[in-house]
């Protein structure tokens, strides 16, 4: 990318501010789970998530890239505003201008004074000579090369305005230079004959190195010797040659960026200065030597010509800002068109720093760490060209969705689920007491024989019915359980899908860790039915298929929950009636709305679940008058539970009646 091309060559060190943001892998991971619920793609919710941003756990925010873009624009606009190619001599030519009218106000004076005292003046300059040099300035041209190479031969009547000039056009050919070579320009300025010639020196070996390299000869001098010598000049501090190439190009792109955004009249003006200041120098052949050798390994030039420029700059500062604004653009480009954290990874956020700012550096840095941050936890791996939750990431989820339900329930209700009521069956709860003949005989064989050796009968042991110690247990009854799943394309039309998959994790989350003896399934259906397996819930979708095939959900969670022992139990969550059925035959029927063949298929199937003692217990996302009245005939059959309920209260519903039921 011509961003990434652009900016991968910046020299500086971070200042710890990259570790502003505090994000924890479990905060990214809630940040996404409602968007990886509802698409089943974990690529796609981190996508949602560059676009949305984040708010950290201190309160401090991630920016968004469409919040960053923004910000990246408005310091583009900025600095547009205050750079203008075709303006950059502007402030040199009303400099010029006021030397021109100093040393004509002189002349005038002069002249003046001459003719009052009728002598020459005591500088032996006669009043001729005085008004020949204020015509010729009268005459001088009006373009700023000509009147520079004019006053360069200009003998100055003022002291003053030839020390102003002499003070511009140090400065102007200072900005010259450092236009093609970044700090060269200092040393010229009110620099001896030694340093002039030091600078030639290094240019031309400089060339010579570059011509070798570009011939794949032996350098000579090799590079260290090279800035043994002078390394002074150039303050990136390179360490190999191609770190200087690069810092060259660089700086050769800026002025071919300032270029291309100047007019044509402006470029011909500022090679006129060019080659006039630095031929007075011998330098103006060795400058295009080398732009000419650094081509050769450049890449590309910059176009600028959509860009909107207004306001001014000096021209050292010029093609700095506009390169700066270059980047700028390419940035904004590239972010834009960021489809995953992963395309950000190459950005040189050094770069981005100080172009944009640390809140947009840090931000966007850490956005491109998202994937990694969670696959370092362990909640997600690669698998293939696809990212996938762990175990571990589908526990912290459902954790998580079930945490959410919790905090909607009283704390009455939270609590009402063990029977603490002590009996046959149950869990050990690791209690002991002494056994009494009404109790169950859970015996504790180390205590009991502790207790006989402590009185001491001798060898043999003798135990006796004070010995006994049995192990308390909880009065816990077990389930098995099958959740019904609606994947039918109403389901996410009517806003009730993210709901329904949500309570179902959660509803996962909770026997699997809460009830680890309990049994529970997963069934998905819409046109037919089929079991999902636990660790691919959080990335099952819809179905773009027609059909509500309740008659296949249950007959498949018959066979499953057959042979299951404990209270055995369906929870169907859906928003609509059935609508298909499986034919003798193997082949789904549908039809909407429903035919009495479908229904009459469906309640079949429940009168067998009837039979089987398994339990319906329905909560329906839809109070359209059929499902009604659909739901009323088969609870009727199934002498299960009915809940007519919202997507936001569903949670709550499912929660509690499995609780006070299990």
């Amino acid at each position: 990318m011509e961003f990434q091309k652009r900016i991968t060559f910046a020299y500086s060190t971070r200042n710890g501010a990259e570790d502003e943001y505090d994000l924890d892998a479990e905060t990214i991971l809630e940040e996404i789970t409602d968007d990886l619920l509802f698409h089943g793609d974990i690529m796609a919710a981190l996508r949602r998530l560059l676009q949305s941003g984040l708010t950290t756990k201190d309160g401090k925010r991630v920016l968004s890239l469409e919040e960053a873009v923004e910000s990246i624009k408005r310091k583009r606009l900025k600095l547009e505003h205050a750079v203008d190619p075709n303006s950059i001599f502007k402030n040199i030519e009303d400099k010029l201008e006021e030397i021109l009218k100093a040393e004509k106000s002189s002349i005038e004076i002069d002249i003046h004074n001459a003719k009052n005292i009728d002598n020459k003046l005591g500088r032996g300059i006669s009043t001729d000579s005085l008004e020949m040099a204020l015509m010729r300035l009268d005459l001088m041209p009006y373009d700023l090369p000509s009147r520079m190479s004019e006053l360069n031969n200009y003998r100055f009547n003022s002291d003053l305005a030839e020390n102003e000039f002499i003070e511009l056009r140090e400065h102007l050919r200072k900005d010259i230079l450092d236009s093609h070579l970044d700090n060269f320009g200092s040393f010229i300025e009110n620099s001896n004959e030694d340093t002039l010639n030091r600078i030639k020196e290094c240019i031309n070996t400089l060339n010579t190195m570059l011509e070798q390299r570009g011939n794949n000869q032996t350098l000579n001098p090799s590079f260290e010797e090279f800035m043994k010598c002078f390394g002074d000049l150039f303050p990136g501090n390179p360490k190999t040659l191609e770190e200087l190439i690069q810092m060259l190009i660089t700086q050769m792109e800026n002025m071919s960026a300032l270029f291309d955004a100047m007019t044509p009249n402006e470029r011909d003006r500022f090679q006129q200065l060019n080659d006039g200041l630095l031929n007075d120098l011998d330098l103006s052949w060795q400058v295009s030597r080398l732009n000419a050798n650094l081509q050769v390994f450049q890449d590309k030039n910059r176009l600028l010509s959509d860009y909107n420029f207004q306001g001014s700059s000096r021209l050292s500062q010029a093609g700095h800002l506009i390169a700066d604004i270059a980047k700028l653009k390419d940035l904004e480009k590239l972010l834009a068109g960021a489809r995953n954290p992963g395309a950000l990874l190459e950005i040189d956020f050094n770069e981005v720093s100080r172009l944009a700012g640390t809140q947009i550096s840090n931000s966007i840095e850490t956005l491109s760490k998202l994937p990694l941050k969670l696959q370092n936890e362990g909640l997600i791996e690669r698998r293939g060209d696809k990212l996938s939750l762990t175990p571990k990431g589908l526990t912290k989820i459902g954790s998580k969705a079930l945490k959410d339900l919790f905090v909607m329930l009283e704390k009455d209700r939270l609590n009402s689920h063990f029977l603490k009521n002590f009996g046959v069956g149950g869990e050990k709860n690791g209690s002991t007491r002494n056994y009494d003949f009404d109790t169950p005989f859970h015996i504790n064989l180390g205590e009991t024989l502790r207790n006989s050796i402590k009185r001491g009968v001798g060898t043999p042991i003798e135990i006796n019915a004070k010995d006994f110690v049995v192990d308390e247990t909880d009065m816990m009854s077990h389930s098995s359980t099958v959740v019904l799943v609606d994947l039918s394309l109403s389901m996410p039309m009517k806003d009730n899908f993210l709901a329904a998959k949500k309570v179902t994790l959660a509803l996962y989350s909770l026997i699997s860790s809460k009830f680890p003896n309990d049994f529970i399934k997963i069934v998905g259906f819409s046109e037919i039915a089929r079991e999902i397996p636990p660790h691919k819930l959080p990335e099952i979708t819809w179905d773009f298929a027609y059909g509500t095939n309740m008659e296949h959900a249950f007959r498949l969670a018959r066979k499953i929950l057959e042979k299951k022992y404990g209270n055995k139990q369906i929870i169907l969550i859906t928003d609509g009636e059935p609508t298909a059925h499986i034919e003798d035959g193997g082949e789904v029927y549908f039809n909407y709305p429903p035919t009495s063949k479908t229904v009459k298929a469906t309640l079949l199937e429940v009168k067998r679940l009837t039979k089987a003692n398994i339990r319906i217990n329905t909560f329906m996302l839809d109070d359209s008058v059929h499902l009604k009245e659909f739901i009323e005939r088969m609870t009727r059959f199934n002498k299960g539970r009915a809940f007519f309920t919202t997507p936001e209260n569903l949670g709550k519903y499912v929660l509690v009646d499995f609780l006070s039921r299990r």
